[in-house]
C-alpha cells in the first residue's frame, strides 16, 4: 500500500522525469532502481497498474502523470487515510455541506457560514493530504495570492483563508451558482450575437487578470461559469503564473517549469514547453470562441489543429455537426468570426492579438458592424461594413456610387475615408453649435450655483423650452430626443417630477421610433422615467419597474456594469425613503461592490457610499462611508464642489450623532460660509447645512442658538419659496420639535400645526412625512396633559402611516406608544398597557433597548403598573 511519505516523494520526482527528453527517461528509471530501488518499484508498479508505461516513456507524459498521481491519491483516500471532510464538519467558521469538485491536489466543498441574521454559501478549496509537497503548496498559495489581488465582477472573489485543524491550507471563495459557459449557451439557446457578447465579457475578465500581471493558462469552458443572472465568472487560477516584473511593458513572459495544463486547450508554446505569455490566454480564448460558436466540443480536433499549425477547417463547416442544433445558420459563422478565431490561433504568439483587451475590442467592433482588425481593410470589405451599419443611407447612395466608381478607384480608399471623417466632423460641429445656441437661449442668464437664488428661477426659464425644442428641431429627432432627455434631467433635479416625466416620455417615444424598444438608450430612459413617476405610481410599482429593468439589463446588456450599479443605487434610495433600510442596504452594497471594482464612476460610488451611510445603524460605520465619499469627491471634483460640500455636511452631521460635537461644529463652521459664497444663502444645500448645525447646537445644550438658527433657516426658505411649499413644512417641523424639547410648548404647537396644514396641502397621498407633525404634536400635548388632543394626534399619525411605512418603523412605534399613553390616562389601563408593551417587545427584538423611545415607553409602563 502506498503511504503518504512515499506519495509526497513521488510528486516532485515525476516532475523531474517529465523534464527529461523521452529518450533519457528509461535511463533515469534504471538509475533510480540502483539508487532507490523501493521507490522505483512503486513508480513502476503504478505504471503497470495503469497500463500506460509505454505511453509514459514515449507519448503524452503530462496526461499520464496526472492520471497516475490522481489514482494514487484515490488509493490513499480508499485506505481511509485521506483528508476528506464530511457533511456537518466544521472548517473554521464554515460548516461543510458536500463535495462539489475534486482535483489532484485539492478538494472543493460547498459550505455555509451562518451568523445571527446572516447566512452565506461559499466554496472552500482545501489542500489534499498526501500531496502537500513544497511545490504543490507553492502553487496553492500562489493561487490564493492571485485571487486576493484580482477584484473584478467577472472573476471569482476570494473571501477568506486559513489552516484546517490538521494544518492543511484552505481558502474560501464565493460560491458560483451557475453552469459552464458552453452549457449556458446551449441551455438558453443563445443566438449568435448573444454568444459573441458573452464571450466579450470573458475577454474583459481575462484582460483584468493581465492588467494585474497574471496569465491564466487554463482557459476552458469548465473554468468559466455563467450565473443564473447571466454574469460571467472566471474560475481556477491554480496553474496561473505571475508575469515577471521586469518584463512589464514588453512581451511579458513567465518562467518555464513543469507544464501544468489541460492538453485539449493547450497552446503550441505550452505543448512545446516554451515560455508562456499573455498570448497563451489569447490562443485559449480563440479555442473557447470556436467551441461556443460551433456548439461542439474538442475544438482542436474539430478545426483540424495540429500543434504549431493553423486550423485546416472553417467554423461554418463544422458548426452544427452531429446534430448540435444551433439557433442560427452555419453560414453566419463565416467571415469576421472566422478571421477572429484564426488570428487567436496563430501558431506564432507574436502574430496573435497583442492582448485579451485587443481581442475584446475586435469583438466590440464585430457587434457594432465595424471593420475588425483581424481582416485586411480592403475597399469591398469596408463598403460592406458601411452598408451593414447604414443600410438606408447606402441604398439611397447606390446609384451615385455606381456612377462614380471610376472616380472612386482613382481617388483611392484613403481619400474617401478622409472625406467621410471630414463630413462626420462637420456634422458633429454643426450639431454641437445647434445645441449650444438653443441651450444659451433657453437658460440665458441662469446659474444654479451662484447668486441669491431669489431673482432667477430656472424653472421659469425652462417654461418655454419644450416648445422651442419642438419648433426648431422637429426635423432632427435624434437631437430632439437628446435635448428632451437633458431637460427631463433638469426638471428632475428641480424636484418637478411631472414635467420631468412628460419630457422623458417624449424622449423615449423618439428613441423607440428611431431604433426600437430594446436599445440600451431606451432602457436608460425607462429607468429615469420610473424615478420621475415614483410620486404618482407609488413605491411598490416603482420598485417592480426598476427590478424588471435590472433583469432586462443583466440578460441583454451583461457588460453594462455602471448602469447595473445605478439601478441598484436607485432601488436602495427608493427603499430608504420608504423606511425599508434593511432591504435598501443590500442594493447599496451591490452598487458599491460593482463601482469599487470598475472604478469608472467615482461620483456614483460616492453616492452609493452616502446611501450606505444613511441606512447604516452603526454610526461609526456610517461615518467611515461618508468620509470615504468625501475623499473620493474631493479628489475627483475638488474640495469646494457642491457634491463634495454635501458629503462634508454628512460627515459633520454623523459626528453630531456620535456626540462629537466640537468636531461637528468645526466642519459646519468651515463649510457653511463656502456654501453661502459659492451656492448662495438660499441654496438647498446651504439651508440643509444650517439646519443640521442647529441640531448639533441643540444636542450640545445650546437651545437658544439652535432655535435662532432654525428660525433663520425658516425665514430664508420663506423668502425663497413662499409659504406653501413642502420645504417650509420641513422647516416648521424641525423648529416645532426643537421648541417642544425646550419647553416652548405654545410656539411649538403653532409651528407644528402650520407644518401639518402645509403637508396635508402639498404632499401626495401616501407620503409618510405628513404624519410627522402630528407625532410631535401628540408628544407636546402629552407634556401639557391635554389627553384628548394627545389621543387625536396619535391616532391621526397612525392613520397617515398605515400602509405607507412598515409597522415596526420608529415613527409608527412612537405613535403607538403615545396612543398607549393616552389610553392609560383615560383609564383604559389594560388596553393602553398592552399597546405600550407591544412597542417595547418590538424594540427589544430589534435590540433597541437603549433608545430614548424604549426609555419613554418603559417609564409609561412603570407608571401604569
Amino acid at each position: 500500500m502506498l503511504d503518504h511519505q512515499t506519495f509526497a516523494t513521488l510528486d516532485p520526482l515525476v516532475d523531474q522525469v517529465l523534464d527529461l527528453p523521452v529518450a533519457e527517461r528509461e535511463q533515469f528509471l534504471e538509475r533510480l532502481k540502483s539508487d532507490r530501488p523501493r521507490l522505483a518499484v512503486e513508480l513502476i508498479r503504478l505504471l503497470d497498474r495503469l497500463e500506460v508505461a509505454e505511453d509514459f516513456l514515449g507519448g503524452d507524459a503530462e496526461r499520464a502523470r496526472d492520471e497516475i498521481l490522481l489514482q494514487s491519491l484515490d488509493s490513499l483516500r480508499a485506505s481511509g487515510d485521506g483528508s476528506d471532510m464530511q457533511a456537518g464538519d466544521k472548517l473554521g467558521p464554515y460548516r461543510i455541506e458536500r463535495v462539489i469538485g475534486r482535483g489532484l491536489r485539492a478538494t472543493v466543498y460547498l459550505a455555509t457560514r451562518e451568523e445571527e441574521g446572516w447566512r452565506q454559501q461559499v466554496a472552500i478549496k482545501l489542500m489534499a493530504r498526501g500531496v502537500d509537497t513544497d511545490d504543490v503548496l507553492r502553487r496553492f498559495f500562489a493561487e490564493r495570492q492571485i485571487l486576493t489581488e484580482l477584484r473584478y465582477p467577472g472573476i471569482c472573489t476570494l473571501l477568506d483563508g486559513g489552516l484546517s485543524s490538521d494544518g492543511l491550507p484552505y481558502f474560501v471563495m464565493e460560491h458560483i451558482d451557475g453552469v459552464s459557459i458552453t452549457d449556458y449557451c446551449r441551455n438558453h439557446a443563445l443566438g449568435l450575437r448573444e454568444r459573441v457578447r458573452l464571450f466579450g465579457e470573458v475577454c474583459e475578465a481575462v484582460s483584468q487578470a493581465h492588467r494585474h500581471l497574471v496569465v491564466h493558462r487554463d482557459i476552458k469552458p469548465g473554468n468559466i461559469m455563467v450565473t443564473r443572472l447571466g454574469q460571467v465568472k472566471l474560475l481556477d487560477f491554480g496553474i496561473a503564473k505571475l508575469l515577471e516584473p521586469d518584463q512589464v511593458g514588453t512581451a511579458a513572459v513567465t518562467q518555464v517549469d513543469a507544464r501544468p495544463m489541460t492538453p485539449a486547450y493547450a497552446s503550441p508554446e505550452q505543448q512545446a514547453g516554451e515560455p508562456i505569455t499573455t498570448a497563451t490566454d489569447v490562443y485559449q480564448l480563440g479555442l473557447l470562441l470556436a467551441e461556443m460558436l460551433s456548439g461542439l466540443g474538442s475544438p482542436l480536433e474539430l478545426l483540424g489543429i495540429e500543434p504549431g499549425s493553423p486550423p485546416a477547417r472553417e467554423l461554418g463547416r463544422v458548426a452544427g455537426m452531429d446534430g448540435a442544433g444551433l439557433p442560427y445558420a452555419k453560414t453566419a459563422l463565416r467571415g469576421d468570426l472566422e478571421w477572429i478565431v484564426l488570428k487567436c490561433l496563430e501558431p506564432d504568439p507574436s502574430s496573435r492579438y497583442g492582448s485579451a483587451e485587443e481581442l475584446r475590442t475586435d469583438i466590440v467592433r464585430y457587434l457594432e458592424n465595424q471593420p475588425v482588425l483581424a481582416r485586411r481593410a480592403t475597399f469591398p470589405y469596408l463598403a460592406h461594413k458601411f452598408i451593414r451599419r447604414r443600410p438606408g443611407l447606402a441604398l439611397s447612395g447606390a446609384v451615385a456610387l455606381i456612377a462614380t466608381v471610376v472616380i472612386v478607384a482613382l481617388l483611392g480608399y484613403f481619400n474617401i475615408n478622409l472625406g467621410r471623417e471630414r463630413a462626420a466632423a462637420e456634422e458633429a460641429a454643426m450639431r454641437a453649435e445647434e445645441v449650444k445656441d438653443l441651450l444659451v437661449r433657453i437658460l440665458s442668464s441662469a446659474d444654479p450655483y451662484h447668486g441669491s437664488g431669489a431673482d432667477t428661477r430656472v424653472s421659469e426659464l425652462l417654461a418655454g423650452s419644450e416648445q422651442m425644442v419642438d419648433e426648431e428641431l422637429g426635423r432632427r429627432p435624434e437631437l430632439q430626443a437628446e435635448l428632451f432627455g437633458t431637460l427631463a434631467d433638469v426638471y428632475h433635479g428641480l424636484s418637478m417630477p411631472e414635467q420631468s416625466a412628460r419630457l422623458r416620455e417624449r424622449q423615449l417615444a423618439l428613441l423607440v421610433q428611431r431604433s426600437g424598444p430594446g436599445t440600451f438608450e431606451a432602457l436608460q430612459a425607462r429607468r429615469k422615467l420610473a424615478l420621475s413617476q415614483r410620486a404618482t405610481k407609488g413605491a411598490e410599482a416603482t420598485q417592480n419597474s426598476l427590478e424588471s429593468l435590472l433583469a432586462t439589463l443583466i440578460e441583454q446588456y451583461p457588460g453594462q456594469w455602471l448602469e447595473r450599479a445605478k439601478i441598484n443605487l436607485d432601488l436602495g434610495n427608493l427603499l430608504h425613503v420608504y423606511g425599508r433600510d434593511e432591504d435598501a442596504v443590500q442594493y447599496a452594497n451591490r452598487a458599491v461592490t460593482i463601482l469599487r471594482q470598475s472604478a469608472d464612476s467615482p461620483a456614483d460610488l460616492a453616492d452609493s457610499l452616502a446611501l450606505l451611510g444613511s441606512v447604516s445603524r452603526d454610526k461609526e460605520e456610517a461615518l467611515s462611508y461618508y468620509r470615504e465619499a468625501d475623499e473620493l469627491l474631493s479628489g475627483y471634483r475638488g474640495s469646494e464642489h457642491p457634491s463634495t460640500l454635501s458629503a462634508q455636511v454628512s460627515v459633520a452631521s454623523t459626528l453630531s450623532d456620535l456626540a462629537r460635537y466640537e468636531e461637528s461644529l468645526a466642519i459646519f463652521d468651515r463649510v457653511i460660509p463656502i456654501m453661502e459664497r459659492e451656492l448662495g444663502p438660499l441654496h438647498d444645500q446651504t439651508l440643509v447645512a444650517m439646519n443640521n448645525r442647529a441640531v448639533c447646537n441643540s444636542r450640545m445644550g445650546k437651545p437658544e442658538a439652535a432655535i435662532a438658527e432654525f428660525r433663520e433657516v425658516l425665514a430664508r426658505d420663506r423668502q425663497k419659496r413662499g409659504s406653501e411649499h413642502r420645504e417650509i413644512g420641513d422647516r416648521l417641523q424641525n423648529l416645532g420639535a426643537m421648541l417642544n424639547r425646550t419647553g416652548h410648548y405654545q410656539e411649538a404647537i403653532e409651528a407644528l400645526t402650520e407644518a401639518a396644514r402645509i403637508y396635508a396641502s402639498v404632499n401626495l397621498p401616501g407620503n409618510p412625512a405628513t404624519a410627522f407633525p402630528h407625532i410631535t404634536l401628540a408628544d407636546t400635548y402629552a407634556k401639557l396633559g391635554e389627553v384628548d388632543l394627545l389621543e387625536f394626534h396619535a391616532r391621526k399619525a397612525l392613520e397617515l402611516l398605515q400602509g405607507n411605512l412598515p409597522d415596526d418603523h420608529p415613527a409608527a412605534l412612537k405613535s403607538r406608544c403615545l396612543l398607549g399613553d393616552a389610553l392609560i390616562r383615560q383609564g383604559l389601563r389594560s388596553e393602553g398597557t398592552a399597546t405600550v408593551q407591544a412597542v417595547l417587545e418590538n424594540l427589544n427584538a430589534k435590540r433597541q433597548v437603549n433608545s430614548p423611545l424604549f426609555e419613554q415607553c418603559s417609564a409609561l409602563l412603570a407608571v401604569a403598573q
